[in-house]
């Protein structure tokens, strides 16, 4: 199955690029394609970031160390070392993951905040330094004349050459990173922004796994800033300073941070907001901010994710209309924004705990738990109508009361670990579940809660 996922998606890639092959013969303008070129240098570099923001629950405003990093690395090394452009590209990732490395064992340690802002403190480091070393970087003037030499038939200095070149390297850079946020590892850093604690309980190294997903994420931001130097033929100082890290937050913002290709979207928004206000105004910075801002109070998220969730809901939607015809009586269904609780019996009749005897599959712990609904809207029928916060509340009390029950039946530390990675890996096994009960009381607009052992 996951080899045939993998067939498909390169099917995918090579049909993107071939659409790519095709677009100067159809659009010949020469500000498509340079359009196009620096596309994929921003997109990859916001997808990179997106690895951080979206899927590890790290937020860096310094992530355009790596853009300028990459900028940088290349071009010196072109310009001083006669070696071929992929002999230079991979000295320039090698320099970059170093480098993340160094940065990443610093702040992955520290908490979202200190993370943030020490991250933007190491980039800015590196613009002061691009600055003062002015007989190595150029100073404030930059790095020009970039040499292009041939290579596997490709000529760089072509703008054609360039267009596929770039072209090819944001759909190889896409695919990459779409199978590492789709592997168990991708998976892990999930767990890890959902609920450090838990990830830790079930025995992973938070700080490994976080570092290596900064390392991931630094060496994409430098392929983004090496398409970003073929370009322009150079780097200049910008390219390291904190506004660039600005921008890639932007896009993520506009496109989406949950879908994948939420950043890509971003980048063609953000692009052509771009160009296109400046054109006409000196402003452009006042006009696009005021865009963002309607975005974010209009949307509330990106346009993938608005588009995603429209369509899950009318998916939940008619799944719920579905159930209410199949089995009217179904213990929890979900509708639009809400989760519907139908009309049960009172909380003295449900039992906390029962245990039934062994199967020959295994021993399995049914745990009846009501939990106290401290938010809803009461409908005629006598069902509650759970906002989205408190949903998410009552699904996490009953994961953490499936964990604390299995530590009351008196397993092991070692055992519970194991047997925990069963129940969120695979549910159907005959292993100790939750069932999730929320009593509906619409004489006092209360739910009740029944009582639990203390230790749990």
């Amino acid at each position: 199955m996951r080899g045939s996922s993998i067939l498909r998606d390169c099917l995918i890639a090579v049909l993107a690029f071939a659409i790519f092959a095709a677009i100067p013969f159809v659009f010949p303008s020469r500000g498509i394609l340079d359009f196009i070129v620096r596309l994929s240098a921003f997109a990859i570099f916001a997808t990179s970031l997106n690895l951080l923001v979206g899927y590890a629950g790290m937020e860096s405003f310094g992530h355009g160390l790596f853009f300028g990093l990459g900028c940088y690395s290349f071009a010196l090394i072109m310009k001083n070392f006669a070696v071929p452009i992929p002999v230079a590209f991979l000295l320039t990732i090698v320099i970059s993951v170093l480098v993340a490395t160094l940065v990443g064992a610093i702040c992955v340690r520290l908490n979202e905040t200190y993370f943030a802002f020490i991250t933007l403190a190491f980039q800015m480091l590196l613009h002061s330094a691009i600055i003062a070393w002015s007989q190595v970087t150029g100073g404030d003037n930059g790095l020009t004349g970039l040499p292009r030499p041939e290579f596997l038939g490709l000529r760089l200095d072509n703008h054609y050459h360039l267009y596929l070149f770039s072209a090819g390297l944001l759909i190889v850079s896409l695919l990459a990173m779409y199978h590492i946020v789709q592997s168990p590892f991708g998976l892990t850093l999930r767990m890890i922004r959902d609920n450090a604690s838990r990830a830790v309980f079930l025995g992973i190294d938070v700080w490994r796994m976080r570092l290596a997903a900064f390392v991931i994420a630094g060496a994409f931001g430098a392929v983004g800033g090496i398409v970003m130097s073929l370009f322009v033929q150079g780097a200049f100082p910008d390219f390291a300073f904190w506004a660039i890290s600005g921008e890639a937050i932007f896009m993520i913002m506009l496109g989406g941070l949950t879908v994948f290709l939420g950043p890509v979207v971003g980048a063609v928004i953000f692009l052509l907001l771009n160009d296109i206000v400046t054109k006409f105004t000196s402003y452009y910075g006042l006009v696009l901010g005021s865009i963002i801002l309607l975005f974010a109070l209009g949307l509330r998220k990106g346009l993938l994710d608005f588009i995603a969730d429209g369509i899950a809901e009318r998916r939940r939607a008619g799944k719920v209309a579905a159930d209410r015809t199949a089995t009217p009586g179904a213990a929890l269904l979900a509708s639009g924004d809400a989760m519907i609780v139908p009309p049960m019996p009172s909380a003295e009749s449900l039992v906390p705990f029962s245990t039934p005897a062994a199967s020959s599959a295994g021993p399995s712990i049914h745990v009846d738990v009501v939990f106290p609904v401290l938010h809803g809207t009461f409908g005629e029928d006598g069902t509650i109508h759970v906002g989205r916060e408190a949903q998410r509340r009552l699904l996490t009390d009953a994961r953490r009361t499936a964990y604390s029950v299995k530590r009351f039946m008196g397993k092991g530390r070692e055992d519970v670990q194991h047997e925990a990675e069963h129940f969120q890996c695979d549910p159907a096994r005959q292993r100790p579940r939750v069932l999730l009960r929320v009593v509906n009381l619409p004489h006092d607009h209360r739910a009740a809660a029944a009582e639990i052992p203390g230790d749990l």
